[in-house]
């Protein structure tokens, strides 16, 4: 018994020993057992423009206004791995009642043939008493402008003026394609952007006056990157038909039964229907055929006497509709934080039946009217979901001033009043091929407005432009376009085009050009108003020679008077270069006016990007790979009134003469047995990029090293160092603060002995580097210290 409590004495000293060693360990390193806080905010640059640059337009001119979008990259260590490799469950309810036998106009089917949609015309190719031409008074304008109708409106006790819209259909002489074939495509083509993808589960439900759900091997939820899968899939959209009622409650409950697993993933609930629901499901408790209010609806499992209510075709005491939003609360308050897009395929009052649904659940409403418009619904939302990540449900709005009529917008948003509002869908980032950033692709639509009265307008103005979306860090972003400066006139003011540049032979020279189409006073203004120029304009080029000193703040301000005293007021942008480092791969950060686009820069010559946005403070960031000696750099920029700025630069980097330093680090306390130990290598380019490194066990007896040692290794893939994660970077305190600065390479490679290591690195510059490290730090056990 002596000896066994003595063994045990020894066992827990050893123990305690190799505890306080591994703690020794990891203070070391620096390692923080804490993870750290990453922003996930996604840098978006936004520009809004006047199509062609008409930001002077005459009464009644229409003019279009452009909002554009550039998410830019984001490298992939910004990003934790489980932000966007989280495994995806998406269920498609597909509505096959039999109004899905119907045409996209709610009509039987003929088989000789159908009216397609109508499409705007020429007044001069309307005809009167036709059925294929119709005409709408919806274009309001003043009694004194060229107005074809006028109605009295009894609420202002008034006449109001309009002109007509006139339209044109034709007639297909074929059989319409059905709904339920027109759904049938857009869910294939659905299919299709998923298939293949990994951690991707879909579903398929079909649902009318009752349910079917698709099972196979007894699950709903299937693997889309089986092909056997996939045909499965496929087959059941192509086996769909339509008949029946509308049971609107319960094919939501079976979607929602299906996603509702432990598994964590993304949950995508798509639902379509093309009425309003006419049958609802419930527990008649007490067996009288109908619903009372004591009776609950089939929202779980755990009634009985499951009966279905409702006539098929009407819904008046509202209950198959309260049965939808009984189900849309479920999936509302469930924990699983269901991703909800239900779609009208349907006329108005259907569509707005959905929406109360839909807004029950907290979802997203789509409403599509045609087949084109369905599978563009379709298509977005496979784009968005087969994304690495998204920034989902972009929110867009805008009020417009009293002077100016709305006439078109995106079909994905709504008019309320002089407000444009809605979705206009998501900005979807997919790693690129190196593997190094994620990356989205522009996105634009317009809106066209109609000039109605004279005078001089900001659009925009009073934060009264914005977009709202979820930003990756969680938190609501409300993000502001600029403001645009619009001119309306009765008659046609001067027009300019305005150019404000530097010269290649003397870059603090500054000429200022100004065209006109007609003779005009000309004034120039700084940022400040305060008066620089004034002349008389003459029609064509008018030049004025500048210097640096009068260049203040991120524009000019130019004025141009005509005879009659009509006025354009324009801007022209200065481009100031803020900084550029001087070392081969530079970061040029350059600052203009707010909204404006970078059209090009070029480096010695060469383009080497085109057509960028400026950040809300009117600043652009570019990457250059400098060559030793000079470099001309030109920058081009157009502000939102189309006038450009130029900017010559030179930039003169010496040669790196300077060999790399390299820093390591490793584990200081003892390694046992055969145990791997990584060794961490810092190398610095100072003032270049590293572009090769090798390492290598010196021989036995050997303590030193140097270049040449390496001749061996040098141009071959023997001897190389993997790279070391972001975590590992930053648990080394020397390390860190070099992370993100391309002129330092992090790798590491791994020990299994003791010895003298020698690691060589190369940088741009040709010049090169070796350190020796001693490793001597690994025992085969713990030494027995009683």
């Amino acid at each position: 018994m002596i000896r066994r409590r003595v063994m045990m004495k020894k066992i827990n000293v050893k123990s305690w020993i190799s505890m306080l060693l591994i703690m020794v360990l990891v203070g070391s390193l620096g390692v923080s057992l804490q993870a750290d806080t990453v922003d996930y905010e996604a840098p978006i640059y936004m520009n809004k423009m006047i199509v062609d640059n008409k930001t002077q337009v005459l009464v009644n001119d229409t003019f279009q206004v452009s909002y554009r979008f550039q998410p830019q990259d984001i490298p992939v260590g910004m990003l934790l791995p489980e932000n966007y490799n989280t495994p995806k469950d998406i269920v498609l309810i597909i509505d096959t009642s039999g109004s899905m036998a119907w045409d996209v106009n709610g009509n039987t089917i003929s088989q000789t043939g159908y009216w397609s949609d109508y499409e705007v015309i020429a007044k001069s190719q309307f005809k009167e008493n036709d059925s294929a031409y119709k005409k709408e008074a919806n274009i309001k304008v003043e009694s004194n402008d060229n107005w074809d109708v006028r109605i009295w409106e009894w609420s202002s006790w008034s006449y109001s003026y309009y002109q007509y819209t006139y339209y044109q259909r034709q007639w297909i002489s074929s059989a319409a394609t059905s709904r339920m074939d027109l759904a049938k495509t857009s869910a294939k083509n659905f299919l299709k952007q998923l298939e293949g993808l990994p951690n991707t589960n879909v579903g398929i439900i079909e649902y009318n006056t009752g349910t079917s759900v698709k099972y196979r091997n007894n699950s709903v939820l299937l693997p889309i990157d089986s092909a056997a899968n996939y045909s499965f899939l496929v087959s059941a959209i192509n086996g769909l038909s339509a008949g029946g009622g509308t049971n609107i409650g319960l094919g939501m409950y079976e979607g929602y039964k299906a996603l509702n697993t432990s598994v964590k993933s993304e949950k995508y609930f798509i639902f379509l229907t093309d009425g309003a629901p006419t049958y609802y499901s419930y527990y008649d408790q007490n067996n009288n055929g109908k619903k009372d209010a004591s009776e609950s609806y089939y929202n779980s499992e755990s009634g009985s006497r499951l009966k279905r209510g409702g006539t098929g075709s009407s819904d008046n005491d509202s209950l198959a509709l309260n049965y939808g939003k009984n189900i849309a609360r479920l999936i509302k308050g469930s924990n699983l934080d269901i991703q909800s897009y239900f779609i009208a395929f349907a006329d108005n009052d259907a569509g707005n039946t959905l929406k109360v649904i839909s807004d029950e659940a907290n979802g997203t409403y789509k409403k599509a009217l045609t087949g084109n418009a369905l599978e563009d619904i379709y298509n977005q939302l496979g784009e968005q979901i087969s994304s690495d990540f998204s920034l989902k449900n972009v929110y867009f709005e805008e009020t417009f001033n009293e002077a100016f009529e709305i006439v078109t917008y995106p079909t994905s948003m709504t008019k309320v009043g002089q407000t444009v509002k809605g979705e206009f869908g998501s900005i979807n980032y997919n790693i690129n091929a190196a593997g190094t950033h994620f990356v989205a692709s522009p996105m634009e639509f317009t809106i066209t407005l109609k000039a109605k009265a004279a005078g001089a307008y900001v659009i925009g103005e009073g934060n009264q432009s914005f977009i709202r979306y979820r930003d990756l860090d969680g938190v609501i972003k409300i993000r502001g376009f600029a403001d645009i400066e619009m001119i309306v006139t009765e008659t046609q003011a001067p027009i300019m085009n305005v150019n404000l540049s530097n010269t290649k032979t003397n870059l603090s020279n500054y000429i200022l050009t100004i065209n006109i189409n007609e003779n005009a006073r000309l004034q120039v203004y700084d940022v400040n108003d305060v008066n620089l120029f004034s002349l008389a304009g003459l029609q064509g080029d008018n030049k004025i020679n500048m210097t640096e000193n009068q260049l203040v703040g991120n524009f000019l301000k130019v004025r141009a008077t005509d005879i009659y005293g009509n006025v354009t007021n324009e801007t022209v942008p200065i481009i100031t270069i803020k900084s550029i480092e001087s070392r081969v791969h530079s970061e040029l950060v350059l600052q203009t006016q707010i909204n404006s686009t970078v059209t090009k820069i070029n480096l010695n010559e060469v383009t080497v990007t085109t057509n960028k946005f400026t950040d809300a403070l009117g600043q652009y960031k570019h990457n250059l790979t400098l060559k030793e000696g000079g470099n001309l750099i030109e920058v081009v920029v157009e502000n939102a009134f189309g006038n450009t700025g130029n900017l010559y630069h030179e930039k003169s980097i010496e040669a790196d003469k300077t060999a790399p330093i390299i820093k390591y680090n490793h584990m200081k306390g003892f390694i046992l047995d055969n145990s791997v130990m990584p060794v961490y290598i810092e190398s610095d380019g100072t003032g270049s990029r590293i572009v090769e490194t090798h390492y290598m066990k010196l021989s036995s007896g050997k303590t030193d090293a140097t270049v040449s040692d390496f001749n061996h290794l040098i141009g071959t893939s023997q001897g190389l160092m993997a790279g070391m994660t972001e975590a590992e970077i930053d648990a080394i305190a020397m390390f860190a603060p070099n992370k993100n600065d391309d002129e330092y390479l992090h790798e590491k490679f791994n020990v299994t002995e003791n010895g003298y290591y020698a690691v060589y690195a190369r940088d741009e510059g040709g010049n090169a580097a070796v350190i020796v490290i001693r490793i001597n730090n690994r025992m085969d056990e713990l030494p027995n210290l009683l």
